[in-house]
């Protein structure tokens, strides 16, 4: 019970913190430094870059394509193991078009 308790209070005490990325990184790794350090519910407002790696400014901040990733974010207090809860509250685009792809190739042929 005294564990509910503090999982209900921790939203009073949550901060929102805005921050955007100066690097970018195309693999999950521990050897990425931490981009921002948070509280469990917290709110994080942020802007990324495309696949190409072209921010919001059509600055390009990448060296390859290949959706780069923002972050890695620090849960304060999360463990090996933990499930986290990542809330999306507003997603918007930064620039009027964007576009999709696949490449067809041997692979996708019939075995037959």
């Amino acid at each position: 019970m005294r564990r509910l308790l503090l999982l209900l209070a921790l939203p009073a005490f949550a901060e929102t913190h805005h921050i955007i990325a100066e690097a970018y990184h195309h693999t999950f790794s521990v050897a990425h430094p931490v981009l921002l350090r948070v509280r469990p519910g917290d709110t994080i407002v942020t802007k990324t870059v495309d696949s190409a790696g072209f921010d919001f400014q059509n600055v390009r901040r990448t060296k390859t394509h290949g959706n780069p990733l923002t972050g890695p974010f620090y849960i304060e207090g999360a463990e090996p193991g933990d499930a986290l809860e990542v809330r999306i509250d507003s997603l918007k685009p930064n620039r009027p078009t964007g576009y999709t792809g696949r490449s067809v190739g041997v692979k996708d042929l019939p075995a037959n």
